[in-house]
């Protein structure tokens, strides 16, 4: 199971700019899955993670094997490894900062991945106002504040740059999907 939207975005400005949605896999196989000791609300956590920040304590929710990324037991937040936190910075990437979290049986060191970056509004929100999942998703670029990575305003949706895609494609990150086949934005 797929824990975002997947979907392959386009901006145009002076140059073609390549975004991507990407997500966490939720089953890949033995990959673990973990939940905070405390109870929380995902989406305010998405905003602003100081209570897991506080309480950063974790345990193994499923799986046995921790991959660079570890999904949460809900589909919002993900945890990654040390190694894709130095990945992350040696290569200066923006919109994202991190904490440090303790897993239960797990002695490598991981952190609460906490996206900073902003995209814009979606501007064709079906009638129940969700955003589309199986078509082209229209976003204001103006409201992108040119993260290379970023979720659009008010919603799950978690997008990179080309630029991440490549260097996590390279360094063989696991536990990651980038898509396109789903839909662009637009």
């Amino acid at each position: 199971m797929i824990l975002s939207f997947l979907k392959k975005i386009e901006m145009k400005k002076e140059e073609k700019i390549n975004f991507n949605t990407f997500s966490t896999i939720f089953q890949k196989r033995g990959a673990i899955a973990i939940e905070s000791t405390i109870k929380y609300d995902s989406w305010e956590i998405a905003q602003d993670p100081t209570p897991l920040i506080k309480n950063n304590t974790f345990k193994v929710y499923r799986g046995q094997k921790p991959l660079d990324l570890i999904a949460y037991c809900e589909c919002t937040n993900f945890a990654i490894s040390e190694r894709v936190k130095l990945l992350l910075e040696k290569n200066k990437i923006s919109g994202w900062s991190c904490y440090p979290i303790k897993i239960d049986k797990v002695e490598e060191n991981y952190y609460g991945f906490h996206i900073t970056g902003v995209g814009g509004e979606v501007t064709n929100r079906d009638k129940d106002d969700c955003v589309p999942m199986f078509k082209p998703i229209k976003w204001d670029k103006k409201g992108w504040d040119g993260s290379d990575i970023f979720r659009l305003k008010d919603t799950g949706v978690k997008v990179c740059t080309d630029k991440v895609k490549d260097l996590f494609e390279k360094a063989k990150i696991t536990n990651i999907v980038f898509n396109d086949s789903y839909s662009k934005l637009k």
